[in-house]
This record gives C-alpha cells, sequence and structure tokens, in this order.
C-alpha cells in the first residue's frame, strides 16, 4: 500500500499536529487529532461477495461509471490520551466514551506505574457544545506532535 502521512490542522479544535494519512491508490483517508481526540475515516465500500469468493483480493465497490463508492465516518469522541513511556514510545488514542470519575482514576494509576513517564502523558476532555477542550490530567506538549519549524512557530498559541 501507498500512502502519505502529514500533519493537517483539526478540523475540530484546530491544532496543527493532527496525524493525516491518505491512501493514494484507493484515495482513502484516515485522521486523528493528539490533542482533542477528532476521528475521520474516509473509505472506500469493500464489495463483500467478492471478497467472498477470493478472500486474498480486496474488491471495492463501484457505481456504474466505474468510480469507487466512498463513506465519511466521524465517529463522536470525547477526548484524547497520550501514555508516554520513559524508555521511549508509548501510546495514545481518542476516548469514545464520556470522561467520568472511574475514568479519570483509571488514567491515574496508569500515569503512576515506574515505567509511565507522567510528565509528558496527558488525558484530554473535548466540550461539543462549548467547543472547548480541558487538560484533565498531565500536561499537553505541542512540540511533541509538530514537526520542529511547525512547533516553533505554534507554540505559543498552545500554551495551555
Amino acid at each position: 500500500m501507498a500512502s502519505v502521512q502529514r500533519h493537517i490542522e483539526c478540523k475540530r479544535c484546530k491544532f496543527k499536529g493532527c496525524f493525516n494519512e491518505i491512501n493514494c491508490k484507493t484515495c482513502e483517508e484516515y485522521a486523528q487529532c493528539p490533542k482533542c481526540g477528532y476521528v475521520l475515516y474516509f473509505v472506500a465500500l469493500r464489495d463483500r461477495k467478492k471478497m467472498a469468493e477470493n478472500p486474498a483480493t480486496t474488491y471495492l465497490k463501484l457505481t456504474k461509471d466505474g468510480k469507487y463508492i466512498y463513506r465519511l465516518y466521524e465517529p463522536k469522541t470525547y477526548g484524547a490520551y497520550h501514555i508516554k513511556h520513559k524508555r521511549g514510545g508509548g501510546r495514545f488514542g481518542s476516548v469514545k466514551r464520556p470522561i467520568t470519575e472511574r475514568a479519570i482514576n483509571y488514567f491515574k494509576e496508569i500515569f503512576r506505574e515506574d515505567e509511565v513517564d507522567s510528565e509528558l502523558s496527558y488525558l484530554t476532555k473535548w466540550d461539543g457544545e462549548k467547543g472547548k477542550l480541558e487538560i484533565v490530567l498531565g500536561n499537553f506538549c505541542p512540540d511533541m506532535w509538530l514537526e520542529e519549524e511547525e512547533s516553533e512557530e505554534i507554540y505559543d498559541m498552545w500554551l495551555v
């Protein structure tokens, strides 16, 4: 699969470090914001009947004039998290359920683990009604997500 990966501006919170990947063959697109948790899927529909006949090949549904059929999915998300490991690496994701006290306590426990760098880990909460982001736990550092030249020009805008 040939794809292009880049950073774009998040449609929801306007953070310029939103991950974006485009499949050059199918024009499918995926985006995920590490700040607010916004997610976008723009996918070509699969032809399940043809794929059942030949599982080794991916068949995409086509219109009568031979163009791919696409669907846009923007699942509801409630925030984002990043768990940074002291030895490098880590994981981030979108929060797919409302953030409760139980969820906050769960992340607090994770942030206390020996291998977790709590200074660079965070949990955010997106308030869709107000269009506002809240840092619930930890510290969001935009430099972690942006290319060097990008982070220098917008750093002051994202201090929280």
